[in-house]
């Protein structure tokens, strides 16, 4: 048996062996690792008991920030959507999680067979009940932007000319009452567990009340590269042919996602240098492929600051792309139309 007083922290200890009585009917421990974290971030182990392996995380103890999360988690577990929930204690900062022996998800399975997968399962989580309220997205998104204007870091033409185009796509009111559902509102593939045949969805931490396409297009953000990959996600999803007003808000929303991860990336590379350290501001020829080829190349990495500038200048150029389209017009000029 290990000694758990050596791998679990002290301050915790008391609490883990409380919630392993609780739900195992024994404090004894088989085996324990520690996968990642530590020090100030949150520390996740698995952990054997009884034969079983599981994930335990530990995180600074709080009150809970989030009422809802317990039941999010409960209830997505319960789906098949999160792996399996066994304890969960905010205050002492313990989650006791089913383990997942996860395999890199593109290397384990099809592209169309990940998009596929993924539509079932955001098919699943929004038919969940929602929290009766959430943030209003515009709002976010009016936070987000003022933040980034005042921190300036990253600045210029390409930036200047997606957040006007933005500005139409709020005039066309793309996003409807009709389709606020419980959201995850950060689906990257570091959100995601695969064992080869099943694939889970955690941190759940940012989940709340909000609009269902701002799921489907991080999702086609990471995983989705053609039109008909497109089709299959939303064919999927809705299980039936999307009609053009949901591919129009689809497409409409995913330029707005791109533009939330060049900001969000922009703050992250700009939190890894000091305050007044100079930013290349170069924007030609930073492209999602050219990001590609260099992760998989090993020269890069979005842990980084350098791979986080990347990332963010991508998806601006990106969105830009995109904004310029003429796909982009016909989107926003239907929708512009009111239904009769």
């Amino acid at each position: 048996m290990p000694d758990t007083t050596q791998t679990i922290p002290a301050p915790f200890l008391p609490t883990v062996q409380a919630a392993l009585q609780a739900c195992f009917g024994t404090t004894t421990i088989d085996a324990i690792t520690l996968l990642s974290g530590g020090l100030s971030g949150a520390a996740v182990y698995k952990m054997t008991v009884n034969g079983v392996c599981y994930t335990l995380k530990l995180d600074t103890p709080s009150a809970q920030e989030h009422p809802a999360l317990q039941d999010i988690l409960e209830q997505t577990s319960a789906a098949g959507i999160a792996p399996g929930l066994y304890y969960y204690n905010p205050a002492a900062g313990i989650t006791l999680t089913a383990f997942i022996d996860n395999r890199p998800l593109r290397t384990v399975m099809a592209p169309e067979r990940v998009i596929e997968t993924l539509a079932r399962q955001l098919r699943r989580l929004h038919a969940l009940p929602a929290p009766a309220t959430g943030p209003e997205l515009a709002t976010t998104i009016a936070g987000l932007v003022n933040a980034y204007r005042q921190q300036a870091i990253l600045k210029g033409p390409v930036m200047d000319e997606v957040l006007a185009l933005y500005a139409r796509i709020l005039q066309a009111r793309p996003w409807l009452e009709a389709d606020q559902v419980l959201a995850h509102n950060d689906l990257n593939p570091g959100n995601m567990l695969c064992d080869g045949e099943d694939l889970w969805i955690i941190d759940w931490d940012t989940a709340f009340r909000n609009n269902r396409y701002i799921d489907l297009a991080a999702v086609a953000n990471f995983f989705v590269y053609s039109e008909a990959q497109e089709q299959l996600l939303l064919r999927t999803y809705f299980e039936r042919e999307p009609s053009a007003g949901e591919k129009d808000r689809f497409f409409l929303t995913r330029q707005v996602s791109r533009m939330i991860y060049g900001i969000l990336l922009a703050q992250a590379a700009g939190r890894a240098q000091p305050k007044d350290y100079p930013h290349n501001q170069d924007m030609e020829d930073y492209t999602l492929s050219r990001f590609g080829e260099r992760v998989q190349a090993g020269t890069i990495s979005m842990a980084g600051y350098e791979g986080q500038l990347f990332y963010a200048k991508a998806n601006w150029n990106e969105a830009l792309r995109n904004m310029r389209s003429e796909r982009f017009e016909a989107a926003l000029s239907r929708l512009a139309v009111p239904a009769l």
